[in-house]
């Protein structure tokens, strides 16, 4: 596999992932009620951040 399509295969999971995850704190809220604003944006900052050193480690072993 080319680096490039293994780069994009990485990108296109890290984005599953990502979404994955949204889906999982929409279903919280679903069950348990709506988050405050500094709940939603304490998880949102925590994904991102988790991607965020996901796709730098995947990085830094290619």
């Amino acid at each position: 596999m080319s680096k490039l399509t293994k780069e994009l295969v990485a990108k296109a999971m890290l984005s599953s992932i990502e979404n994955y995850v949204f889906e999982i704190i929409d279903s919280v809220q679903h069950e348990g009620g709506e988050l405050t604003e500094e709940e939603q944006c304490t998880l949102d900052a925590w994904v991102n951040k988790a991607v965020e050193k996901a796709a730098a480690e995947l990085e830094a072993a290619q």
